[in-house]
């Protein structure tokens, strides 16, 4: 089966689907080497099956797969041997046939996330325990952009991906889509920003010179977009939200959520977004949209320093209209 490359190497982002998996086998993730290896390993290939299908692969594809795991300063395994080349020498041909092998026993699956089939490529050798190196009871074939996002620990890596998780569905393909853009423009700022945790957003939030990349916080946490559209001063209406207007009400819930109370945080920013929905279906007038909305910022322990309820409500008022005048 001829198989197209699915992630590009630039790609360090998980899909919904991947994340979603990678959480349905947390426990084997976090355990020990012995059990992702086995779990992941469904068929018994010979090393000459494993020959036949590397060599098919062009000579191009075979040095990548051959030096797949970045063990150049450190040495890689040599099969024959059974033991680690000398740092910065070149892996061989029969390391490539392993890693074949452990491709196709894993029924070319990704370890951690059981997903597949994808391209030899795709994947990444992983290197369960960083101190034990690249031997065969401590490697398995993990999807390249999943393997990047676990730098650190497992634990790390599977709090990070609980916590995108319960952004639920809707919100982290926002995020998604938000952070594709980022890469693929070249906005290194926003890409780092959308894809920190909440310690360095917290850390990011307490030293931030730029108050412009403010916005990349709230989309971080999933709580940015305040309204589904906008209206025109001529009253006609058009998509997309008036963030600007919401500076206030958007760094409070950022701040609440990163150093207060994250429930809370939430509850504030659906209020907010209730009442605007309320005010665009006519349901208030624009001066108690302002009055209400001001009101639930209030509840915050964690009022933005720049708020001021006079001027912030002016604003408002200013910046809408009464509803009489919507088309």
């Amino acid at each position: 089966m001829k198989l197209k490359r699915k992630i590009d190497y630039k790609d360090q982002l998980l899909t919904w689907e991947q994340l979603e998996a990678v959480l349905s086998r947390k426990d084997i993730i976090l355990s020990d080497a012995d059990t992702i290896i086995s779990k992941s390993k469904v068929n018994d290939i010979s090393w000459e099956e494993a020959e036949i299908v590397y060599n098919s692969f062009s000579t191009d594809d075979r040095t990548k797969i051959r030096k797949s795991g970045q063990k150049y300063e450190e040495g890689w395994w040599i099969p024959e041997t059974q033991s680690i080349s000398a740092p910065k020498s070149q892996p061989t041909e029969s390391r490539g046939i392993m890693i074949t092998q452990m491709y196709l026993s894993q029924n070319l699956a990704c370890a951690y996330s059981g997903l597949g089939p994808y391209h030899i490529l795709d994947f990444q050798v992983e290197h369960i325990d960083p101190l034990l190196g690249d031997c065969p009871d401590n490697i398995v074939l993990v999807l390249s952009n999943i393997n990047e996002n676990k730098m650190q620990s497992a634990e790390k890596f599977i709090a990070n991906c609980q916590r995108r998780y319960e952004m639920g569905e809707m919100e982290y393909k926002s995020w998604y889509s938000n952070m594709k853009e980022a890469v693929k423009k070249n906005k290194l700022e926003k890409a780092r920003i959308l894809n920190m945790s909440e310690h360095e957003l917290c850390q990011y939030w307490l030293t931030r010179t730029n108050y412009d990349n403010d916005k990349y916080v709230w989309r971080n946490i999933g709580m940015s977009n305040l309204s589904p559209f906008r209206v025109r001063k001529d009253g006609t209406v058009r998509s997309g939200g008036t963030q600007g207007n919401y500076k206030d009400v958007l760094n409070t819930i950022a701040a609440e959520y990163l150093f207060g109370d994250p429930d809370l945080a939430r509850d504030i920013y659906n209020c907010s977004r209730m009442f605007r929905a309320n005010y665009l279906n006519g349901q208030i007038q624009r001066e108690d949209y302002a009055l209400f909305t001001s009101e639930v910022v209030e509840l915050s322990n964690h009022v933005y320093p720049r708020y001021n309820r006079q001027k912030f409500i002016a604003n408002l008022i200013r910046n809408n209209h009464s509803w009489e005048h919507l088309k």
